[in-house]
């Protein structure tokens, strides 16, 4: 039972760690954080997030 605990706090963690590093990368490419209003807008954003990524590398 305390394994799962671990690998369930391991995977909350390296989660919390994904959205943190999205979210910075968001602000080093200058966009301002705004909520999803909808699917396509949802995708945008993900496809902000991958151009910035690249751009980064």
């Amino acid at each position: 039972m305390i394994r799962a605990w671990k690998r369930f706090a391991a995977y909350v963690l390296i989660s919390l760690a994904i959205l943190v590093g999205m979210d910075m990368a968001r602000a080093d490419a200058g966009s301002t954080v705004a909520p999803a209003a909808g699917p396509g807008d949802a995708a945008r954003s993900w496809a902000g997030h991958i151009a910035a990524l690249r751009a980064r590398a």
